[in-house]
């Protein structure tokens, strides 16, 4: 018979009322988790729980989020069924903080028996991230040395990541039920490091690093959305990066008589501009151009 070990990742001040929900509604299905309760990063703690797993399947449940009965029954026997698949996941219901149901995933997809990697890529372009890192079970040997990215790529999408990485090297599965309640409140780490700290872009960034994985298998008209998003997200790496250089070093100011969009000096200038400014020099360079109307543009 396989077994299944529970590791949570969680932090100390987190709201214990929720931990204990979790813990509770795993215990009723049998499982005694392992909680990590420390300061250390999502994916460290979770390459810790791949790293010293002793059972067949693996999973990592959020310490907000409730599990139903049949979670467990149901995904481990999806993965006894399918040996070579890498993971599989649920869909899932929205509650609140108070636990009231708000809503619920839609599985509104030709659903398979198994996923490729051009299945999870179009997956996830189409309907966001519907692979949901709470409702995951992995078959621990066939994980074997893949492990969690740390946040240089994707940021806090390093999850999606991982999904387009296991799915380069195995099938993936989804059980289309909803067994998994997945709780939407304002201190959630989504609500916190996502939303109001602004790294929506995050997720697209992790898009993009999927598409050079597998070029071959990224159809036209996905390459297309990710192109859509890349001025984007360009553009919201430079200003954050502007603002941060700005706070903790000098600036200056170059004034030019030509718009940065003019086609001859102004092209040029900006993109030196542009260029000094990546230095990282502890400098921010900005370029000037005086309007009508104004005393300066910042540009």
């Amino acid at each position: 018979m396989s077994t299944l070990e529970a590791w949570i990742a969680t932090y100390p001040g987190a709201n214990q009322k929720y931990l204990a929900e979790t813990i509770e509604s795993l215990r009723a299905q049998g499982i005694e988790p392992h909680v990590q309760n420390d300061e250390r990063l999502p994916h460290e703690k979770w390459n810790e729980a791949i790293e010293c797993c002793t059972s067949d399947y693996l999973a990592l449940p959020h310490h907000d989020d409730v599990y139903t009965p049949a979670w467990s029954k149901e995904l481990t026997a999806y993965l006894d069924a399918h040996p070579d698949v890498v993971a599989v996941f649920c869909l899932d219901y929205l509650i609140n903080e108070d636990g009231v149901r708000t809503g619920q995933t839609k599985g509104d997809w030709e659903p398979k028996d198994t996923y490729n990697f051009k299945d999870i890529f179009g997956l996830i372009l189409s309907h966001g991230t519907p692979l949901r890192c709470e409702t995951v079970i992995f078959n621990r040997k066939v994980l074997g040395d893949l492990r969690y990215p740390d946040r240089t790529v994707s940021g806090t999408a390093q999850d999606t990541q991982f999904w387009y990485e296991i799915a380069d090297k195995h099938p993936i599965g989804i059980v289309m039920k909803p067994l998994v309640k997945y709780r939407v409140h304002p201190a959630s780490d989504t609500q916190t490091s996502v939303i109001r700290n602004g790294k929506v872009l995050d997720g697209w960034n992790a898009r993009i690093y999927g598409s050079k994985i597998r070029p071959q298998d990224v159809e036209f008209n996905h390459v297309i959305a990710l192109f859509s998003k890349y001025k984007e997200i360009e553009d919201a790496q430079e200003s954050e990066r502007l603002r941060i250089q700005s706070q903790t070093g000098g600036c200056e100011f170059l004034v030019c008589h030509e718009p940065p969009d003019n086609a001859g000096t102004g092209v040029v200038v900006a993109h030196r501009v542009r260029t000094l400014n990546r230095c990282g020099d502890g400098i921010t360079l900005y370029y000037v151009f005086p309007v009508d109307g104004a005393d300066i543009d910042i540009r």
